[in-house]
């Protein structure tokens, strides 16, 4: 094999690597609404046992809705891991920036927040808290049992150091999606130890 053919596997190896890391995988998948809101001006949100090995979250979709009418809203998200009392949500990982009038259809729908690669535990929380609300209150939407990953049977509302576990006789799983890539070094290791089978086989030849 020439040393040109060579390089241009090594090359296929890493942008394949990297765009691996770019498209991510979904770690948590609870997309099927159940039809039921759920309202509070105080941070809420669910526990997420996520699946898979990725835990750097690159991407938080919550669903929202705004309860038939058209209006805009202010939001905030947050990432949690669980290591408060008694399980609550504990030190934070990760918050947005506020995010000013967003534009709400009235219908379910996905809010998008762009994560910078944050590292999250196999068990974690997320929550979502909104402001500024025209011309009436959004709501968090219920979900079926998650697709991928799982959830326990109820919710966390409050903010740090006043959680309140939810518990009612219907499902407390929200609608949302979480989007994670793996440890970075680990595509690394793998495109290299591509490359080095690769030289192997060519010196063999």
């Amino acid at each position: 094999m020439k040393r040109q053919n060579v390089l241009l596997l090594l090359t296929a190896f890493i942008v394949a690597g990297i765009s691996t890391t770019r498209a991510g995988t979904i770690i948590y998948q609870d997309t099927s609404p159940n039809g039921s809101l759920t309202f509070t001006a105080l941070e809420d949100g669910d526990e997420v046992h996520a699946a898979g090995d990725a835990r750097f979250v690159t991407q938080l979709q919550i669903g929202v809705s705004m309860q038939g009418y058209a209006g805009t809203a202010d939001f905030v998200a947050r990432l949690y891991a669980n290591n408060g009392l008694a399980g609550a949500p504990g030190s934070l990982l990760w918050q947005s920036a506020l995010f000013n009038n967003v534009p709400l259809s009235g219908a379910v729908q996905l809010i998008s927040f762009d994560v910078p690669n944050v590292l999250v535990p196999d068990v974690f929380t997320w929550t979502l808290q909104g402001s500024n609300e025209h011309p009436v209150a959004v709501g968090l939407v219920g979900a079926n049992p998650p697709s991928i990953g799982s959830s326990p049977a109820y919710s966390w509302f409050g903010g740090p150091g006043q959680w309140t576990k939810s518990q009612t006789s219907y499902s407390q799983d929200f609608m949302v999606q979480v989007i994670a890539v793996p440890e970075p070094g680990t595509i690394g290791l793998l495109c290299f130890d591509l490359g080095i089978l690769v030289l192997k086989r060519q010196f063999r030849q």
